[in-house]
């Protein structure tokens, strides 16, 4: 235990909340990375916790609080700056409580968690810095701009795109400042590549291996029960939503579809109503029952970035994907084998048809996870403490 060295995890959001594909993240490479290494995870996340212990992962929140506001938002829109470069904008307070919580934990390394936390950073940092991107942010933003059209879409597109350009720009800035970037993906890995000469280590999203194929399969059917998961305060997943329930599942459709996902409640609740087939049940305490209960998850994302974690989980959980494209990017699952696409209704009507016989959601299950294997966060969170022992 002596030789152990101490890490410091610095993250926005907390991840004794594991209600977003981000606060999962946190909390899986934490808790592998917990086995080598003395963790100690710092949040600024406003939620308020009964614990502050993730099992031997010490979890401190932070005294001075990061809050957004409504103000912030607007000024980041309209000059078009990415929302996220605003935060670099922190009280010296912030910063030097932050030195002495690294002066105090003398850590070998600091794995700092996607962009926000860069501002709290002590521009003197003697240790080694990692930046865990989660999602490259210019990719996320550009394929929203290239995905908008008409008159209103055009005005969308330009902010969008100006919005990228400032997130290039800002990750440029982190990528030279850094020690090492850990990207989710190999395009995200390509991506930062581009910005400067950095060590880029593709560390990907993965799931629980307890997990592993305990969905209950079910024969025939006459209707399929899907399952649509997302943060829908994430507008990538509220979009895809929107997209899903009013031209995707219509009356001719034999299916039921179950929503489950935190945030953005009344919005996404009012767009499930107008639909008798959709079932909205919000933030749910845990998603495992739903993806046992279910016959196949629905991914209609059209924009984001990185490995999508609620299709590795529903591998984890051995249960078959309809999706687009761009929804199990970074999975390398095979589209027609490890999935079924569906860019369109036509598509997604084709994809229903064929998940009513059993045996087509178990081979397309079984191909899934023996794909994704390799990709459990126990894995995962091995690789991660190899990437932080070595130097390019």
């Amino acid at each position: 235990m002596g030789d152990r060295q101490s890490l410091l995890i610095l993250t926005w959001p907390s991840p004794l909340s594991l209600n977003s594909g981000e606060r999962v993240r946190v909390h899986a490479i934490a808790e592998e990375l917990s086995a080598t290494f003395d963790v100690t995870v710092l949040t600024y996340d406003n939620a308020r916790h009964n614990r502050d212990v993730m099992y031997n992962v010490r979890v401190s929140k932070f005294p001075v609080p990061y809050r957004s506001s409504r103000v912030k938002l607007v000024l980041s829109t309209v000059f078009c700056i990415s929302y996220h470069s605003t935060v670099l904008a922190m009280r010296r307070s912030r910063r030097a409580e932050l030195s002495r919580v690294i002066e105090e934990l003398g850590p070998a390394s600091i794995i700092v968690s996607q962009l926000p936390p860069w501002g709290l950073l002590p521009k003197d940092c003697k240790c080694r810095i990692v930046w865990d991107s989660h999602n490259a942010e210019f990719l996320r933003l550009d394929r929203r701009a290239d995905g908008s059209s008409g008159r209103i879409g055009w005005f969308r597109s330009k902010i969008f795109s100006r919005q990228a350009q400032a997130s290039r720009r800002l990750e440029r800035r982190i990528a030279q400042a850094c020690d090492q970037i850990w990207a989710v993906s190999e395009s995200d890995a390509e991506y930062f590549h581009s910005l400067c000469k950095c060590d880029v280590r593709v560390v990907p999203n993965g799931y629980y291996a307890h997990a592993l194929g305990v969905s209950r399969l079910r024969p025939d059917v006459t209707h399929l029960n899907l399952l649509f998961v997302g943060s829908l305060s994430y507008s990538a997943n509220l979009e895809g939503l929107i997209e899903l329930v009013d031209k995707w599942m219509t009356p001719g459709i034999p299916a039921m579809l179950t929503v489950v996902g935190s945030g953005n409640a009344e919005r996404a609740a009012e767009v499930c109503a107008g639909n008798p087939a959709v079932v909205f049940k919000g933030q749910v305490e845990s998603v495992s029952p739903h993806y046992v209960e279910c016959d196949a998850l629905v991914v209609p994302l059209r924009s984001g970035g990185g490995t999508r974690l609620k299709a590795m989980e529903a591998v984890g959980h051995g249960l078959p994907i309809i999706s687009t494209g761009l929804g199990v990017e970074g999975t390398g699952l095979i589209e027609g084998e490890g999935f079924l696409r569906a860019e369109n209704p036509r598509e997604f009507a084709a994809a229903v048809e064929r998940f009513m016989v059993g045996a087509n959601r178990e081979r397309v299950a079984g191909i899934a996870l023996r794909t994704c294997r390799s990709m459990t966060w126990r894995t995962i969170g091995r690789e991660a403490a190899t990437h932080l022992r070595s130097r390019p």
